[in-house]
């Protein structure tokens, strides 16, 4: 799903979200460590990452699109992101089928346990 194309049409609040609160999909964390590892970092700089509330955890925001960007922010220090959220964008676990997924973890947990780096994140941008 294009999540710009639905905030484009709806608006949004653009929200400052602390880091502690932000979720993923722990298969999608590591795609994105394989390729900040490998000097790929986020195509899409000055957009605002696409985030989800949820309802079973309580104050988190799920990361709907923009986890590049996010880890990026995390890993050069950043205590908190900006973020697009609406009352449009789906509750992940609103019981109509748009769970958040069983294997999602905190971002800053994820990027702990695996120790992403990115010393050279100056010479690539």
């Amino acid at each position: 799903m294009n999540w710009y194309k639905i905030a484009k049409k709806y608006g949004g609040n653009d929200i400052s979200v602390s880091i502690n609160k932000l979720w993923a999909s722990k298969n999608k964390l590591e795609k994105v460590a394989n390729d900040i590892e490998e000097g790929r970092l986020s195509y899409s700089r000055g957009k605002l990452p696409i985030v989800s509330k949820s309802l079973s955890i309580r104050g988190a925001f799920f990361v709907l699109d923009g986890h590049h960007r996010i880890v990026e922010d995390i890993i050069n220090g950043h205590n908190s992101i900006m973020a697009r959220w609406n009352e449009y964008y789906p509750f992940l676990d609103a019981g109509i089928g748009n769970e958040i997924p069983p294997d999602s973890i905190k971002i800053v947990d994820f990027i702990r346990q695996n120790s992403i780096k990115m010393d050279n994140i100056n010479e690539l941008v």
